[in-house]
């Protein structure tokens, strides 16, 4: 990414990004290169992977067994024909809202490994769109563009996503789109954007929030009218579910580690807590992850409220944002994973798009001939060291002690994010613009180019 730094940088901090991301991609391809050789099929690979539970649903919905979709004893049956003539102690559940499983129901008419097979290729496909979109807004020079593509790829969540079959990136497109559209003015487009989210709904409460406090009305409603939509096509093809996942639910997390639950690997507030207390069902430890929850709702509520200076109709028809309105909204991210009931390591894919809004944001103001500027320095040097934390948290953390590394880091990572935006309220900056950009105009983080 050197040849798209600005002149004013942190000392070292380009060649460190260069280092990191380089050991990270090779230790990545070394790791794809040992484990497909390991093979002797793609089955004997994917039963081990969190795309089982999705194709699980996929099979109940494609065999005509929707309506026992949340049959934990359906499920086993469907899981065990599956990968036979594999077997897994555990079951692999299908956890998600019944429309997922409608969404799959193509994948579910095929065998195991095809479906996996298949899900893998989509999966790398959306996931070469979604970087050379980040790769377009983010970069001007091809070497930087370059660059991004390797800090997307090298990035640990992206890899386990990929390998565990995740949907993780669906809602990463989903949240970068839903931003660009907002920022040309057209909230419409935002808001069935981010409804890609939906495949894993809590990812994108807090955008949804950030819609909502900015009063984005017509995001907001385009949001609610896909999952209006979604619901009642999947009530219609597999019956009332709604009830019977909510109960479905309470039994998940009560059986815990025998549906593959592991509040202790989760790598957020709830993870935390339970690293912490050892357990997420004393009164003491929903007590802690409530109250921190809430605060993060606070935070983001008091972070993006508009004054009443900015609370009149170019809140309610498309003004454009300015750079550091998409650093709170970036920040609104990464706290609404943080505050995710259910998230693990893979999830983080989500915070990409967040920290490359972060990133330039950081960059920009640290440009800045401003005394206080050291804040966006220290922002810099967080977020480029973040593949790193990520890394290390998923590998080597664990070993030293029980306390998670990622929600400590994204605290401060956060904290330091809204030093820089006070910071910067002392430095002139680009406010009160409400035309969108045209084509070929470059602005701050982003480069809109013509269609």
């Amino acid at each position: 990414m050197g040849p798209g730094l600005p002149t004013h940088f942190p000392p070292y901090l380009a060649r460190w990004l260069r280092w990191e991301h380089a050991i990270l991609l090779g230790l990545a391809t070394g790791f794809w290169a040992s484990c497909l050789l390991q093979q002797s099929s793609i089955a004997s690979f994917g039963y081990r992977t969190d795309f089982l539970g999705v194709y699980v649903g996929a099979r109940a919905a494609a065999t005509g067994r929707g309506s026992q979709l949340y049959d934990v004893q359906v499920q086993q049956s469907l899981m065990d024909a599956a990968i036979s003539p594999y077997r897994r102690g555990r079951l692999m559940p299908f956890i998600y809202p019944a429309y997922v499983a409608l969404l799959f129901r193509p994948l579910g008419s095929l065998a195991f490994g095809t479906a996996l097979r298949i899900w893998l290729l989509t999966n790398l496909a959306v996931a070469l769109w979604t970087a050379a979109r980040l790769a377009s807004l983010f970069a001007g020079k091809p070497f930087a563009q370059v660059g991004v593509f390797i800090a997307f790829f090298a990035w640990v969540p992206f890899q386990l996503t990929l390998f565990q079959g995740q949907l993780g990136i669906l809602p990463a497109l989903g949240m970068i789109q839903a931003l660009v559209a907002l920022r040309s003015g057209h909230d419409w487009r935002a808001g069935w954007w981010l409804s890609l989210g939906l495949v894993k709904p809590q990812l994108v409460l807090f955008p949804l929030l950030v819609f909502m406090v900015w009063r984005r009305w017509r995001a907001v409603a385009a949001f609610f009218l896909a999952l209006a939509g979604i619901l009642g096509i999947s009530i219609v093809a597999l019956g009332s579910w709604i009830v019977k996942y909510l109960h479905f639910l309470m039994e998940y997390n009560r059986r815990g580690a025998d549906l593959s639950l592991y509040p202790g690997a989760m790598q957020n507030w709830r993870g935390l807590v339970y690293s912490l207390f050892k357990t997420d069902e004393s009164v003491a430890s929903l007590s802690v992850l409530l109250l921190l929850s809430v605060a993060s709702i606070l935070i983001v509520f008091g972070l993006c409220y508009a004054p009443s200076s900015r609370s009149s109709n170019k809140l309610n028809f498309g003004f454009s944002l300015s750079f550091q309105e998409e650093a709170r909204y970036a920040i609104a991210v990464l706290l609404g994973l943080l505050s995710s009931p259910h998230l693990y390591m893979h999830d983080w894919v989500v915070a990409l798009p967040a920290g490359f809004v972060l990133w330039f944001f950081a960059r920009e103001s640290y440009s800045q001939d401003s005394p206080k500027r050291y804040c966006s320095g220290v922002l810099l040097w967080l977020l480029g060291v973040a593949p790193a934390v990520f890394f290390g948290a998923q590998f080597f953390w664990s070993k030293l002690t029980s306390i998670q590394l990622v929600p400590l880091y994204v605290v401060v990572l956060v904290g330091i994010s809204i030093a820089t935006l006070e910071n910067l309220r002392t430095v002139p900056q680009i406010e009160g613009e409400t035309h969108p950009p045209t084509p070929g105009e470059r602005r701050p983080g982003f480069v809109v180019r013509p269609r």
